[in-house]
């Protein structure tokens, strides 16, 4: 017996077949996002790891130049001489702080400093100056109306505790035709009681 069959009857049909297409049509969605991410991140990994080479390329390059204008050696060289330049200059500082801790500091000469007034004549520096190979020497700058207030100034700076053990070796006065006041520098060194440098 033969039956017949109609195939676009809708009983032949499943009774959910949209439903599982649309959940196939999420999962492949899915995967496919899944896909494309990793793709993109290893992709811009990949594309930086490109960036980062030719950049790296370049600071080479002018790298190479700057080394073909420039002697390694000299530059080298000369750093080290600055180096050196710059330990010297400390270790001085340092000899100038070592004397003021072992004399007891500054502070007797700051005070007479501070206290000296001469009329007509203003100090405009003062300093502790390291000559090589000697204890520090005492430098004070400054101006004058007339050339004569500085001996009268050295006169009260020797007349007071704080210096009376200074000798000042050096007096420098400076006038120019067209200035009023005349400039002067003096370098003085605390001597021992025998006269030898302190």
């Amino acid at each position: 017996m033969l039956q017949q069959v109609n195939l676009l009857s809708t009983d032949l049909l499943p009774q959910q077949p949209l439903l599982e297409f649309r959940q196939m049509l999420v999962a492949l969605a899915a995967f496919v996002v899944v896909l494309l991410t990793l793709s993109s991140v290893k992709g811009f990994e990949v594309w930086q790891g490109f960036v980062d080479t030719e950049a790296l390329e370049e600071d080479l390059v002018l790298l190479l130049a700057q080394i073909k204008g420039v002697d390694a050696k000299t530059a080298l060289q000369a750093e080290l001489d600055a180096l050196n330049t710059s330990k010297a200059d400390r270790l001085a500082e340092l000899d100038v702080l070592k004397v003021a801790k072992r004399v007891g500091g500054f502070s007797d000469q700051l005070v007479v400093l501070a206290e000296s007034r001469v009329t007509g004549l203003w100090l405009t520096d003062f300093s502790f100056v390291q000559v090589e190979g000697s204890e520090p020497h005492l430098s004070v700058v400054g101006v004058a109306h007339q050339p004569e207030l500085v001996g009268q100034f050295l006169r009260e700076l020797q007349s007071h505790g704080g210096f009376s053990g200074y000798q000042f070796s050096e007096l420098e006065i400076q006038r120019e035709a067209e200035e009023k006041l005349a400039h002067f520098s003096l370098l003085g060194q605390e001597i021992d009681v025998d006269g030898a440098p302190g």
